[in-house]
């Protein structure tokens, strides 16, 4: 059986006191403590988001056909489920996330599944020690994210595939195909 840990920050000099710590171990590729959440029709989600140094991971020969995951929606497609398949590899609207060392900083990406297809790009980039707004968007006819600063000025948005039916959150997840090499902290809280 895997182990993950979430665990509440309590320490009252903490400038994180009011997010929930994720971690991923080192060695994997998910936190299972993360909220499991199933929407029907629209809705509008919004989450403030910090990341540490432990995001600060590269290195040489890394597979790069990939990249880790925020947070995003995915359809819940019961025709891939009894294929097994992850459902939101149908269709899916996520934010991707992964380490630019020449930079210093996490690179954003518009990170889509329509219709089975898989894109990403980049489109902003995450700075570390920094709070941001993610705004998770779901109507009849799109899907949306939007990256806020703190007061909710959109800094970027992106657009993904319109469903219907059934949509459910998806968790932040570490690499494509390789896991975490140290544990890997993302501080998360639902506003």
């Amino acid at each position: 059986m895997e182990s993950y840990i979430v665990r509440w920050n309590g320490s009252v000099n903490s400038p994180y006191l009011e997010y929930m710590i994720y971690t991923i171990l080192k060695g994997r590729h998910r936190v299972s403590k993360f909220p499991i959440k199933f929407w029907t029709g629209h809705f509008h989600l919004i989450y403030k988001v910090r990341f540490d140094d432990s995001w600060k991971q590269s290195y040489p020969g890394e597979y790069k056909d990939d990249v880790s995951k925020l947070l995003g929606i995915g359809c819940f497609h019961l025709a891939y489920l009894l294929k097994w398949k992850p459902p939101h590899h149908w269709k899916s609207t996520r934010a991707g996330i992964d380490y630019n060392e020449t930079l210093d900083v996490l690179d954003v990406y518009k990170y889509i599944y329509n219709n089975g297809a898989r894109s990403f790009r980049k489109v902003f980039e995450f700075h570390f020690n920094t709070d941001y707004h993610i705004h998770i968007y779901k109507t009849p006819d799109a899907t949306a994210i939007s990256i806020c600063d703190t007061n909710d000025n959109t800094l970027i948005s992106f657009a993904g595939p319109p469903w219907g039916g059934i949509s459910y959150l998806l968790r932040p997840y570490y690499g494509g195909n390789n896991p975490a090499r140290i544990d890997t902290i993302t501080h998360i809280k639902r506003l």
